[in-house]
């Protein structure tokens, strides 16, 4: 299915009973006038049997059948109209397939089971890397101004937790999300970065070669489309997928107003669980942790107190490394 039709699909599940849609902007995002689009003419398309692609590509006309008639504004329904003079499809899978790329729709058997499940989910991901994410993740997210400390930590619990089966989840950002993505690789195990920019643009431009790592063992995702760069916006929407891929949230270090405050809110909403990490009272970048403390998180020390939260029994629990490979022995042997 080419992304063109996926594009199309994904717009309509997504938009199929949601009550109101507000996006700050959606010209940035391409699907997100897709997703107006379908939900505006739900009623156009109802009333005169019109196909899937007319409501999405013709209906999108200021009629009285049109999107004037919901209340969405002209000029989100010019970028409806005009959706394909900010996005070519044919262009966009020509990148993919230079690069490496593959994009996964929510419809997708490889879409993240976890993450289809938050209030509001990517129409689709962008992914690089071979990575299929079939092991449990947890996030480790904090602050780009880590201390010697917190990279310390973030390094630590992402080696743990990578010997142990899981897979650590973060946002390829300076500090905290690079010590964890390397504590991971460290000891063979998986680690996802997820983008706030397209997957074509890395950022910092000095984790080029961790980007590459990642890649070869892991996985890169993005929600945006090539060339997209990084925002306010995308900051935020960038938190919620990383907490959404995940049953557990990790945050090291992080002042009261950063981007892993984000992915803490976002843990709450999702329903996931959330820890921290104890910092000094006298230190700005624990300040955001210690605050989630006293508001309720788990205080996290070890690895083990995530793992007795998440009260993995039996055969739930990940595989340890070393013991994938392992085939299981017959009683008859």
């Amino acid at each position: 299915m080419s992304i063109d039709d996926q594009l199309v699909n994904a717009a309509r599940d997504l938009a199929t009973g949601v009550e109101s849609l507000r996006f700050a902007k959606p010209v940035t995002h391409v699907y997100n006038p897709l997703v107006y689009a379908w939900k505006a003419h739900e009623t156009y398309l109802r009333r005169f049997g019109a196909t899937q692609k007319d409501v999405i590509f013709v209906g999108m006309n200021p009629g009285p059948f049109g999107m004037a008639q919901t209340g969405v504004p002209f000029g989100e329904i010019a970028a409806v109209r005009d959706w394909r003079a900010h996005f070519d499809p044919v262009k966009e899978e020509a990148r993919m397939a230079k690069s490496g790329v593959i994009f996964i729709g929510r419809s997708d058997p490889m879409f993240p089971p976890l993450l289809a499940e938050i209030p509001d989910p990517p129409v689709g991901l962008y992914r690089k890397g071979n990575y299929a994410i079939n092991n449990p993740c947890v996030a480790i997210v904090g602050s780009r101004r880590a201390t010697t400390y917190g990279q310390s930590v973030a390094k630590a619990l992402g080696a743990e937790l990578g010997k142990r089966g899981y897979c650590v989840v973060s946002g390829l950002a300076r500090g905290i999300d690079t010590a964890a993505h390397e504590g991971a690789l460290s000891v063979g195990g998986r680690t996802v970065a997820v983008l706030g920019t397209g997957i074509d643009i890395i950022h910092p431009p000095e984790n080029l070669d961790l980007y590459r790592r990642i890649a070869e063992c892991g996985a890169i995702l993005s929600e945006f489309p090539f060339g997209r760069a990084l925002d306010r916006d995308s900051f935020a929407m960038r938190s919620r997928v990383v907490s959404g891929l995940c049953e557990a949230i990790v945050v090291v270090e992080s002042d009261l107003f950063g981007g892993a405050m984000a992915a803490a809110k976002a843990s709450g909403e999702q329903g996931r669980l959330l820890f921290a990490v104890p910092g000094r009272i006298d230190q700005s970048t624990s300040s955001g942790t210690n605050q989630l403390i006293r508001d309720g998180a788990t205080l996290l020390t070890k690895v083990d107190d995530i793992i007795q939260e998440l009260q993995f029994l039996g055969g739930m629990r990940p595989m340890p490394i070393g013991k994938r490979d392992e085939e299981p022995v017959s009683e008859e042997e």
